[in-house]
């Protein structure tokens, strides 16, 4: 029974002495195949179009020579390209439709140099003499090379046209030496990893698996390589190219990047907290609507009757404070409707700060609401933890450092920064002054601390411990 080696020697070594030098030798011959090609078709084309130079009158050599020239070096340049990198994916014996139309190149391409090697120089220096003398037929005033420099439409000179022949022997002959010397390693390849199977006693059925295996893992891989390629050209080559810009350039580039990267950020926050709200609001719908007011209307009566008149309630509003407005709206459930109606309710909020308290307007330091110099009250509040930090101003790293963080000293830099402005209580202590001290030496330590004059409006006053400063 056959062994299955678990190595694979016979298709490693094969791969190997198959697929990399060939395609070196590929990727080296694509310039070359495309000079060669252009000075075959540029002859070809020109001894096609004038039946001066293919009746017969000069060697019959020279139009089958460019003839074959043109043919193959057209199918070898587009064939060289195209399988430069699928040979990488078919080993030995798979690289067998590789090795014959490898083959038949070369020997094309060997065909025409041979043809060419007749009538071709085989040196640009020949050609000042040769251009007027080779092929010359008895009886005739010009030679081949005059001809065709006359007849050619770019090139006008008998010299040019004899050094672009020359140029193509020359590509002719090394073209198909590396061509063949492709061809011979794919030979030696392909028999060869047939031989070395049948030495590891490897049977027909473990050879066609082992390359069906393979043959797939490489189609599928087809994909890759030609997106990887595209993410290549598309990605990799701009960046290369922008990093050998000036330094001026690419630094106005990542100013502009940086930018545009901050203002997505800010668009996808945004974005990300509208569709936050949009669920809510959907939430919202799905549930019984918001009754802001489930009593009746209530009794009618003359002043609630005064206020429902649009322009009778702004004008009382303009002589009124916002708290005044506000306790004047809840004197009953009809005088209710006519000041703060529930259909209008964020509205009229917003009209009665814009027309009531007359004077310098500010907010209500504990509830937010509006007040002004003549509706306003000034109790004194602690300074407690949380003033402290609402009041704490942003300082640089610098003074942060010297001025503002306290260290006694430089070990206990390590512990948590405070600000020297902070009261007792947002000072953290350490552990044993914290377990000396106990909790109630901070809660009567709350007595003691700085009296704060903030504006506050009158319900938040009426709830303050402390007595109103007027």
């Amino acid at each position: 029974m056959a062994t299955n080696s678990p190595k694979k020697a016979w298709y490693t070594n094969s791969f190997l002495l198959a697929l990399y030098p060939c395609a070196l030798f590929r990727f080296v011959l694509f310039a070359p195949f495309g000079y060669y090609w252009a000075h075959a078709s540029t002859h070809w084309n020109v001894i096609k179009n004038h039946i001066e130079l293919s009746s017969g009158l000069y060697n019959p050599a020279i139009a089958a020579g460019e003839k074959i020239a043109s043919n193959w070096g057209t199918f070898a340049f587009y064939w060289n390209f195209a399988v430069w990198i699928p040979s990488l994916w078919f080993p030995p014996p798979l690289n067998l439709p590789f090795t014959v139309t490898d083959t038949v190149t070369a020997i094309y391409l060997s065909r025409a140099t041979h043809y060419q090697t007749s009538y071709a120089p085989h040196s640009k220096g020949a050609c000042a003499e040769a251009a007027y003398t080779w092929h010359r037929p008895a009886g005739v005033n010009e030679s081949f090379f005059e001809a065709a420099s006359r007849l050619n439409a770019t090139v006008t000179t008998a010299p040019h046209m004899c050094r672009s022949f020359a140029e193509e022997w020359q590509f002719g002959v090394a073209l198909s030496f590396f061509y063949a010397l492709i061809s011979a390693f794919n030979i030696v390849a392909f028999f060869g990893s047939l031989l070395q199977a049948k030495k590891q006693n490897e049977s027909l059925k473990d050879v066609v698996l082992t390359l069906f295996k393979k043959t797939l893992e490489c189609v599928l891989n087809i994909p890759k390589v030609l997106a990887l390629l595209v993410v290549g050209i598309l990605y990799y080559l701009p960046e290369i190219f922008f990093r050998c810009m000036p330094l001026s350039f690419k630094a106005n580039v990542r100013v502009g990047r940086r930018s545009a990267f901050k203002g997505a950020l800010g668009l996808e926050q945004k974005a990300e907290l509208g569709a936050v709200q949009l669920k809510e609001m959907y939430k919202q719908s799905r549930k019984s609507p918001y009754v802001r007011y489930e009593d009746s209307r209530g009794e009618p009566s003359p002043l609630s009757e005064f206020l429902g008149t649009y322009d009778m309630l702004i004008a009382v509003a303009r002589i009124l404070h916002y708290s005044d407005i506000i306790h004047l709206s809840r004197v009953s459930k009809s005088v209710r409707e006519s000041v703060l109606p529930a259909h209008d309710f964020e509205r009229r909020l917003k009209t009665f700060e814009r027309y009531t308290c007359p004077r310098t307007r500010h907010r209500c330091w504990i509830c937010d609401k509006q007040i002004c110099s003549g509706c306003q009250q000034l109790p004194l509040i602690p300074r407690t933890t949380t003033i402290h930090h609402l009041w704490c101003r942003p300082s640089c790293k610098q003074c942060f450092q010297h001025v503002v963080r306290r260290r006694p000293a430089p070990s206990e830099r390590v512990k948590p920064p405070y600000c020297a402005c902070a009261p007792i209580t947002a000072q953290p202590p350490n552990i044993v002054m914290r377990w000396f001290r106990g909790s109630n030496y901070y809660t009567n330590s709350q007595s003691g601390l700085q009296k704060l004059t903030l504006a506050v409006c009158r319900e938040c006053n009426l709830n303050s411990k402390q007595t109103p400063y007027t």
